[in-house]
């Protein structure tokens, strides 16, 4: 086990002036919030869910503090696979306010809306659903503009490709294949 997890989790709580017991109530029972500062239980993604909403922290800021902003998209892509495969719309759709809500408080961070954008595709793609004229557009105009293709961009578009009409994405496709 990452033993920041444990670390960041009791330092946040501490911060924030919650006791251990309060935390508890929250996410389930006191001696599972002393087993996770303990680093003697890995945090299921639900209890990350619960525990960023209880202490009042971005999905992204919990990542960052565990793992560091380099690991962040590769930990999102591996939640939402896990919850598409598994078909869980409940933690799917919370983990999708969490982001909603770290995007509206942070609205010149790109990665946040991004991240978003990527959780809601998964919505998306579970309810088979196409996303609105405005969301395609934004993401139309963002891969109209990347002149190199990196990672990041790949990931993006590989979990928002079900958003967006095929006539409007086949162009992007095409590009990648070229380079």
């Amino acid at each position: 086990m990452n033993n920041k997890k444990g670390s960041v989790i009791k330092e946040i709580r501490k911060i924030r002036g919650i006791s251990q017991q309060r935390l508890g109530v929250l996410i389930g029972s006191q001696s599972m919030v002393s087993r996770i500062e303990n680093n003697k239980t890995e945090p299921t993604d639900h209890t990350v869910l619960l525990l960023c909403d209880a202490l009042n922290i971005s999905f992204e800021e919990y990542f960052s503090a565990v793992f560091g902003k380099k690991n962040n998209l590769k930990t999102l892509t591996t939640v939402l696979s896990k919850y598409y495969k598994y078909n869980d719309l409940q933690k799917l759709d919370k983990l999708t306010q969490l982001l909603q809500s770290d995007t509206i408080k942070n609205p010149s961070d790109p990665f946040m809306r991004h991240y978003y954008l990527m959780s809601l595709s998964t919505l998306y793609h579970l309810y088979f659903l196409v996303a609105s004229i405005d969301d395609q557009n934004e993401l139309i105009d963002y891969f109209f503009n990347i002149s190199y293709w990196q990672f990041y961009d790949l990931c993006l578009l590989a979990n928002v490709v079900n958003m967006i009409h095929v006539e409007r994405i086949t162009p992007y496709i095409s590009d990648i294949l070229k380079q």
